[in-house]
């Protein structure tokens, strides 16, 4: 009677543990042991703003919450596409902020931000108003963990929705028949080395999405874009980046899990966007009973015959040419490598481990495999496929163990 007891207590406390240090519960997505990745295979890594508040018994305590406004500096311009006169300006504003243990983004924006950056703000001109967004009202969005689609074993991965959107370059130059990046005529509008959404991911997204811990796990590789344009000194260079755009060589490459021709219709290749890309004016496909119904396009890196334009995934998943490199409404997936992905080091028990850590929900890679059930009659009510429930699996384990030493 006392050891049951024990084991009552013993139980008792480790709930106590899980509900004061906030150890988020965690969907399962891939069946397949722990470390044992195949392509495919989802994982949780990094966090970003990305559902939309609804509640509305917590929108009053969000609107009372301490902010720190913060211009986006998107760009607008005078309606010609290719007179270089797109500036960033003030009309769109975020504030990050802590309620509790949850992090949350508010976003605000006075005037529609335009589907091009040459275009002026305007509701004739934007996707928000579609996507069911109005100026002078204040929009919350939780973060929460990035969901990654697993491209190779050694680390290749892609955001499994479009986490934001953003034109591929702001500011577009024509002259002589040519579009280019500024009036030195130096870059063509849709060098993917000097582009507007390098910059973006290496900075905004980068520095948004990832702890300093985090950061360490993503290796910087080097990218080659190379181009069929007619002067090579005007194609993009090798660069090293941590995060970036996948190449259309990429899209086709059956080893990643899509089709070989990027003419045809790939579900592999399609992609929805989050609550908070839509409030940035994400482009969606809206067709009532279609099978792409609610897909949205999303920007590829590789260069092309097109200098104003640059290339992209459709609602269907395939590649239809390029695009106006100033639209805004174009989805963005970025992709990383990250480091030790399938290390000898058993990563199940690295997890249990650093449960202790209050970081740890932010600064781990986060498994979200099947690891295998123990039936525990001790947690019955807490789902087996949840982070709780690994955690009262593996303890469970222990418990079994300790019962095991104590009878001899």
């Amino acid at each position: 009677m006392k050891m049951k007891q024990f084991i009552h207590f013993s139980y008792l406390i480790l709930f106590c543990f899980i509900m004061s240090n906030g150890i988020p519960a965690v969907t399962v997505f891939a069946e397949s042991e722990a470390n044992h990745f195949q392509v495919g295979d989802r994982i949780l890594f990094g966090t970003y703003p990305q559902s939309r508040v609804t509640d509305n018994a917590l929108i009053p305590i969000l609107d009372t919450a301490d902010k720190t406004w913060k211009s986006y500096d998107y760009y607008s311009g005078t309606g010609d596409w290719g007179d270089g006169k797109m500036v960033p300006g003030d009309y769109m504003q975020f504030a990050d902020f802590m309620v509790g243990q949850e992090k949350y983004r508010a976003v605000v924006f006075h005037e529609f931000r335009p589907s091009r950056t040459s275009f002026p703000c305007g509701s004739s001109y934007s996707f928000q108003d579609e996507n069911g967004y109005t100026p002078e009202t204040v929009y919350y969005f939780r973060y929460e963990p990035l969901s990654w689609k697993i491209l190779t074993l050694s680390g290749y991965v892609i955001c499994e929705n479009c986490v934001d959107s953003q034109a591929y370059q702001n500011t577009i130059y024509y002259s002589e028949s040519e579009c280019w990046q500024d009036s030195s005529q130096s870059r063509y509008s849709s060098d993917y080395s000097h582009s507007s959404i390098r910059e973006w991911l290496n900075r905004d997204f980068y520095e948004t999405a990832f702890s300093d811990a985090q950061k360490d796990n993503i290796q910087p590789i080097m990218l080659n874009s190379e181009a069929s344009l007619p002067s090579a000194q005007l194609a993009s260079a090798e660069e090293y980046d941590k995060i970036f755009l996948l190449s259309e060589e990429e899209m086709h490459n059956t080893a990643f899990g899509f089709k070989p021709s990027l003419e045809s219709p790939d579900p592999a290749r399609c992609a929805t966007g989050t609550d908070y890309s839509k409030i940035q004016g994400l482009s969606i496909y809206r067709k009532s009973g279609s099978q792409y119904d609610q897909n949205s396009w999303w920007w590829l890196r590789s260069e092309n015959d097109d200098p104003d334009g640059a290339p992209y995934i459709t609602y269907s998943g395939d590649a239809d040419g390029s695009l106006y490199v100033g639209y805004t409404g174009g989805g963005i997936r970025p992709s990383c490598v990250l480091v030790d992905l399938n290390s000898d080091d058993s990563l199940s028990e690295t997890l249990y481990s650093e449960l202790i850590s209050d970081e740890f929900a932010s600064d781990e890679l986060m498994i979200i495999n099947d690891v295998p059930e123990v039936p525990c009659e001790y947690c019955d009510d807490v789902h087996p496929n949840t982070f709780v429930g690994k955690i009262i699996q593996f303890y469970h384990k222990i418990v079994l163990l300790f019962l095991q030493l104590f009878e001899k």
